[in-house]
């Protein structure tokens, strides 16, 4: 997972999870079914709003909103 120092606001883009577009360091999230040949359309996500979970017995990670 790359990560990124700052939010890029073209486009009026916001973070999916706090629907800001505060300058703080971002991930790219794929958005599914959107998956063409080696590339995908992604969103911008602020870090500090990720808590991810892992359930282990399924061996999924995950994002409880």
């Amino acid at each position: 997972m790359r990560t990124f120092n700052h939010f890029n606001k073209a486009g009026g883009a916001k973070c999916p999870i706090c629907n800001t577009s505060k300058d703080e360091p971002v991930i790219l999230a794929g958005i599914t079914g959107t998956e063409k040949g080696g590339n995908v359309e992604a969103v911008q996500v602020h870090l500090e709003c990720i808590e991810l979970l892992y359930y282990k017995d399924e061996k999924i990670l995950a994002m409880k909103f």
